[in-house]
């Protein structure tokens, strides 16, 4: 569901600079919040 939707909204996340917050934080947690701000879901 995260790379089409980024692919979509033409917006791309930086998952390194996540790496540390661990392997699902931005799937499960920052992109949602994120895409819910702005709008898009």
């Amino acid at each position: 569901m995260a790379i089409p939707l980024m692919l979509k909204i033409g917006k791309k996340a930086e998952q390194q600079a996540f790496a540390r917050k661990g392997p699902d934080y931005v799937t499960d947690k920052y992109l949602p919040e994120r895409l819910t701000e702005m709008g898009v879901i």
